[in-house]
This record gives structure tokens, C-alpha cells and sequence, in this order.
């Protein structure tokens, strides 16, 4: 499960050390020049699988209000709501716009670690949260700040554990 240069003194065994996913294979006797190429090889693939494996989470959200523009960092965001067959994204200054996406698409665009999906309409950042509560059978009442504004959201019964494995992070 880690990188290898291996020398040896003969051909060999190449072919078994390539099928064995080694970055370089050297002969002996080694030379400075040789040694830097499989290192250089060995740094380079190391920043490609780096990258691969890195996800890039959407960091700003632009809006449209008649011809204007206008874009929100996370940390101006506070939730997303699908209402009516639209998708709205609250404000921590208790604004509301419509947005073009869905809260699929945004659920996997955005960072795990600081919004949850407390139910089929509700997107929640972490830091929105100003109260949870039990409620009913085995449900949970958030309490999302967005400006002045409070507003309630139940998390689903089937989302519960889940929420509070999340919140407990």
C-alpha cells in the first residue's frame, strides 16, 4: 500500500515489480541521476493521486435579481429550502433567493462536514442551528437562525442518528 523504488542487479524480476504498481525499478549500480528521475516520477503521480482524491466543494452561490448579480460565500449562508417546486438559499442576514439547482445537486456540491440534510427539504448549515429539541415519535425540532428570523424544521425520524452522529463531529 506504498510507493517503492526498487533496485536490484538484474532484469529479473522488472516485469513483477511494474505489475506491483512500483514507481521505478533501478538497476544496480545506481546513479544520482537515475535515483532523482524515479523521485521526481514518484512526487509527481503523488500530487495527481492527491488531486484526484481531494473533492472540491462549491464555496460561492450567485443569484440573479433582474439583470444584477450577486454572489454569497458560505459563510454569508445559513440554509437552503425546497418550497413550491423551488430552492430557495437563506442568508445569515435573514435574505432569501431563488436558486437554479436542486437540493440533490447542492447536497453533493457542498461540504459534508457543515451542511446536513435534515429532510427532503431542508439543507442546513451547522452554524445556522440555534436550538434542537425532541419532538414527537422519535423526531428532532431544529431551529435555524437566518437574520432575525427563526425558523423550525423537523429532522426525519429515518435521519436522526445519522444528525446526531453528524452534529456530534
Amino acid at each position: 500500500n506504498c510507493p517503492v523504488i526498487l533496485t536490484a542487479k538484474s532484469k529479473e524480476h522488472a516485469l513483477k515489480a511494474f505489475q506491483l504498481n512500483t514507481v521505478a525499478y533501478l538497476l544496480k549500480p545506481l546513479t544520482q541521476k537515475k535515483l532523482l528521475e524515479a523521485l521526481n516520477k514518484f512526487f509527481v503521480l503523488k500530487n495527481i493521486f492527491t488531486e484526484i482524491g481531494t473533492k472540491h466543494f462549491k464555496d460561492r452561490f450567485f443569484v440573479s435579481i433582474g439583470n444584477k448579480m450577486l454572489f454569497f460565500i458560505l459563510d454569508e449562508i445559513a440554509f437552503f429550502l425546497s418550497e413550491d417546486k423551488a430552492v430557495f438559499l437563506y442568508t445569515t442576514d435573514g435574505r432569501r433567493f431563488i436558486l437554479d439547482y436542486t437540493l440533490n445537486s447542492l447536497q453533493s456540491q457542498l461540504d459534508n462536514h457543515l451542511f446536513f440534510r435534515i429532510n427532503r427539504n431542508v439543507l442546513a448549515k451547522i452554524n445556522a442551528i440555534s436550538c434542537i429539541k425532541k419532538h414527537g415519535n422519535r423526531q428532532l425540532l431544529l431551529t435555524l437562525a437566518s437574520g432575525e428570523r427563526t425558523h423550525n424544521f423537523v429532522v426525519s425520524r429515518n435521519k436522526v442518528q445519522e444528525f446526531k452522529k453528524w452534529i456530534g463531529k
